[in-house]
């Protein structure tokens, strides 16, 4: 558990990118942080209906707490924002959160922004409301943690790598509070379950998806189509190609690394896969999306 010790820091990271928009266009990190403060010892007090950053009008605030709380008000209401919880803020957002004199808060967070970051967050928070319910053992905190950690590791990370691992947090994040998952049976659920946490893993098959939900290849199979609609191979195939597309339409990543994120073993044949299955080349579809968002 990465924050169980005090090994690493109680501190901000260094800047997740230089700040080139030309970098990332639609996911652009800025920083992030793993802080640990008291009311006595500093004042905590954010309006954030005019809060900027660093010349961005707008930007995404995730804060996820680890431990104590801090009072928050949202369209006249008060409550309070405790362990495993978190603060979603697209901002400048109509709100006010703020530390008692009494109080400890620690909370572990990352700002980024972009246009596609900031449609995705509002979309969320429109829907679920600005303070989420997450377990610490989900895969958006996890990928959190993993964002601090290698920003914290000594070597500036890559922003491209950043921006997917955003994307993944952004995606995992709409899953779990905008899309609705019809009831499948446990079996079902769980590889399911084990697939959306390492989507990018080429290993993922009949067989290892069988193995994930604890049934024979066969049984599974034929309980997969019953329930889902697909085959176990071609629900793998249609789930890697949404995902190589909207990194393609949502990252500037290279065309190699979105193969080798969406669960491709090698660049050619990701590039002919995506071809037969949408009738056009990747570099085509970028170029396209590139044109049509002028």
């Amino acid at each position: 558990m990465l924050f169980g010790s005090r090994k690493l820091p109680l501190a901000f990271s260094p800047p997740l990118t230089d700040g080139s928009h030309e970098a990332i266009s639609d996911i652009l990190p800025l920083q992030s942080g793993h802080q640990l403060e008291y009311g006595w010892r500093r004042k905590i007090d954010w309006d954030n209906s005019g809060r900027t950053r660093r010349g961005y009008k707008n930007y995404v605030l995730f804060q996820y707490t680890l431990k104590g709380g801090v009072n928050f008000r949202f369209e006249g209401r008060e409550t309070m924002v405790h362990a495993g919880q978190a603060l979603f803020l697209p901002l400048p957002h109509e709100s006010r959160y703020w530390l008692p004199e009494d109080g400890e808060w620690e909370w572990l967070w990352v700002a980024f922004t972009g246009d596609t970051a900031l449609k995705i967050s509002r979309e969320i928070v429109s829907h679920a409301g600005p303070v989420l319910d997450i377990g610490r053992s989900e895969l958006p905190i996890r990928l959190l943690q993993q964002i601090f950690a290698e920003a914290c590791d000594g070597e500036s990370p890559s922003p491209f790598h950043t921006s997917a691992l955003l994307y993944r947090f952004l995606m995992e994040l709409s899953r779990m509070f905008l899309d609705r998952q019809p009831a499948y049976p446990p079996a079902v659920s769980r590889a399911l379950a084990e697939f959306r946490q390492r989507p990018e893993d080429p290993d993922w098959n009949l067989d290892t998806l069988a193995q994930a939900a604890g049934l024979s290849k066969y049984h599974f199979a034929r309980l997969f189509r019953q329930t889902v609609g697909l085959t176990p191979g071609n629900y793998l195939t249609e789930s890697r190609m949404k995902r190589a597309m909207e990194l393609l339409s949502f990252t500037q990543l290279p065309i190699k690394q979105i193969a080798a994120l969406s669960g491709f073993r090698g660049h050619t044949y990701f590039c002919a896969a995506f071809k037969k299955h949408y009738g056009y080349s990747p570099g085509a579809c970028r170029y396209t999306t590139n044109i049509s968002s002028k």
